[in-house]
C-alpha cells in the first residue's frame, strides 16, 4: 500500500482538472454576475426616464390649471414625449387606463396674501390634486407622481 502512495503519476492531470474546473465556475460566476448587474442598471435607467417623464406630465397638468374648474381636471393622455417612446397621462398607475381627471380638493386661501373684498366677497385659490403616471418603452417600467396644484387668485 505504501507503495502505491509514492507512486505520483497522473497527479498533474487530476491538480489541472482540478484548476480548470475552479476556473470555469469562477468565470460563469463573473459571467452571471455582470448581466444582474446590466440589468439592474437597465432597469434604474428606464425607471429614471419613467420619473422624468411623469415630471413632464406635471408641468403640463400645472400650465392646464385655470379659473375654469371643469376644464382643469379634464384628463389627457397617453402623450409620447419623444421617439423613444416614453409617455405620460394624468392618473394613477393602477387601473392602467387612458387618463383620469385630475381631483378639485377645493378652494382656499393663501395666508398674508390680500387682494381687497373684491366684488363677490374676495379673492381664493383653486386646489388641486395631481397625479401623473410616466411608463417606459412597452409598458417596461412605470412611476408616478403626486403633487398639489394651486391656481389664484380667482374671484370667490
Amino acid at each position: 500500500m505504501i507503495t502505491l502512495l509514492k507512486n505520483e503519476r497522473g497527479m498533474a492531470l487530476a491538480v489541472l482538472t482540478m484548476l480548470i474546473a475552479i476556473l470555469a465556475s469562477m468565470t460563469g460566476a463573473a459571467l452571471l454576475f455582470s448581466r444582474i448587474d446590466l440589468m439592474i442598471s437597465g432597469n434604474y435607467r428606464t425607471g429614471t426616464a419613467a420619473l422624468y417623464a411623469a415630471d413632464a406630465g406635471v408641468g403640463v397638468a400645472l400650465s392646464r390649471l385655470s379659473g375654469n374648474i371643469a376644464q382643469s381636471v379634464t384628463a389627457f393622455g397617453p402623450t409620447v414625449i419623444d421617439a423613444s417612446g416614453y409617455t405620460y397621462r394624468s392618473g394613477s398607475r393602477y387601473p392602467d387606463v387612458n387618463g383620469q381627471k385630475l381631483q378639485y380638493i377645493g378652494p382656499t386661501t393663501v395666508a398674508g396674501f390680500q387682494l381687497g373684498s373684491g366684488t363677490q366677497g374676495g379673492y381664493v385659490s383653486h386646489l388641486y390634486d395631481i397625479r401623473i403616471t410616466g411608463k417606459g418603452p412597452l409598458n417596461s417600467s412605470a412611476r408616478e407622481i403626486q403633487a398639489l396644484g394651486q391656481y389664484g387668485p380667482v374671484p370667490n
